[in-house]
């Protein structure tokens, strides 16, 4: 061990929403009431990466969802040991698009979050 790479595991008990708008308004991208929010690992390969985010946005739409825009999320790489600097993803956070809440549309918008998932 290297004193600095750890297991990148944590813990987050409540949705940080105030955040999410904040870092979503940043970054130009548009928050209905209903969003959904996560963090997405990629190659550090320009070309891999390219074609990982446009999988992951076909896979999202085969699911009835929508990809509302991606986030750099911001890293400090001297943060990191020398381990965890010899694979150190391009990580992005990406934003779907609001859900509807009409009543027809309830048991959809419950399913968006596992259809996130799956995708």
């Amino acid at each position: 061990a290297d004193g600095k790479t750890g297991d990148g595991c944590g813990l987050l008990l409540k949705t940080p929403i105030g955040f999410l708008r904040a870092v979503a308004a940043e970054a130009r991208i548009e928050l209905g009431a209903r969003f959904a929010s996560g963090l997405v690992f990629l190659s550090r390969d320009a070309r891999e990466e390219k074609a990982a985010r446009s999988t992951l946005a076909s896979q999202l739409t085969a699911q009835g969802l929508s990809l509302a825009g991606w986030r750099a999320v911001p890293l400090d790489p001297d943060a990191c040991g020398a381990e965890a600097l010899k694979s150190l993803p391009v990580i992005a956070q990406a934003t779907l698009a609001a859900l509807a809440a009409s009543a027809t549309r309830r048991a959809s918008a419950i399913a968006a979050p596992r259809r996130g998932q799956i995708a």
